[in-house]
């Protein structure tokens, strides 16, 4: 959802902060899914964490047990969750992005932008 300060077509209404940036996040959002085993029905609030989960579960892999949130059942068919029940696996493993993969110049660059989002001083 754009935050007021960009629109659709990419114009700031303001001077960006950080000019990579393309839009800026606000707490509401929208999530839309489709397909056979999905109910056609609009779900109470639910939390971003709760999109993974539920990706992976429609997509027939299992749940990492350490993931946070739930895959939301209330908008999948009872019929499917009955024949495929939510299943739930070994820890996620993460793959570390090796530095030395980059070239200096592309390493400074992914640093810059960290800097932007406040992720790094």
């Amino acid at each position: 959802e754009y935050n007021n300060l960009y629109s659709p077509d990419g114009a700031a209404h303001h001077e960006r902060l950080n000019n990579a940036l393309e839009g800026n996040h606000v707490m509401e959002g929208i999530f839309i899914a489709h397909g056979p085993q999905v109910l056609p029905a609009e779900l109470p609030a639910r939390e971003i964490i709760d999109i993974a989960p539920t990706v992976l579960y429609l997509l027939g892999l299992p749940v990492p047990n350490d993931m946070d949130g739930r895959v939301v059942t209330e908008m999948i068919a009872p019929d499917h969750l009955q024949q495929h029940p939510v299943e739930y696996g070994e820890a996620a493993t993460t793959t570390q992005v090796n530095v030395q993969d980059y070239t200096e110049e592309e390493a400074e660059l992914v640093r810059e932008q960290l800097r932007a989002l406040g992720y790094i001083d």
